[in-house]
């Protein structure tokens, strides 16, 4: 039988896609289905390892607050000012940072008020005038200027 004998269409007889064909698709899938699982693991694991790089960060922050905190109570402002900054500087822009900030001005207020008793009227002013630098609004410091 001829092809244009027939009245109407004739089916093939044969499969659309070969063997080989359909063997290819399905490794094809099974290779972008295991790429997109590797993929999401990868996001994963840099997304933790980013969050606990912040955390550790942050951490890190907040034992340098609390060694200022300690040798601010222990009366050594020089060292407790030091800590302070490290932390102000590793931690801009955060919660721990603005707290190290904070800090600051309260030790350079003190600084300026010890130097202030002996009449060094100069140094005082210059600490005062560092704790107005970081933090304008705060009263005590306004005060003593």
């Amino acid at each position: 039988m001829k092809l244009f004998d027939a009245p109407f269409p004739v089916k093939r007889q044969a499969p659309v896609m070969s063997e080989a064909a359909r063997t290819f698709f399905k490794a094809l899938l099974i290779a972008v289905l295991v790429g997109v699982i590797v993929l999401g693991g990868v996001l994963l694991f840099t997304s933790a390892y980013d969050k606990q790089k912040s955390r550790s960060e942050l951490a890190a922050i907040e034992q340098l607050n609390n060694e200022g905190q300690k040798l601010f109570n222990a009366g050594d402002l020089t060292a407790a000012l030091e800590r302070f900054n490290a932390a102000y500087q590793k931690g801009r822009g955060s919660v721990v940072g603005d707290t190290a900030r904070h800090n600051m001005v309260i030790v350079y207020n003190r600084l300026g008020l010890r130097a202030f008793e002996p009449k060094d009227y100069r140094q005082a002013e210059d600490f005062w005038f560092k704790a107005h630098d970081l933090e304008p609004d705060n009263g005590d410091v306004n005060h003593n200027l």
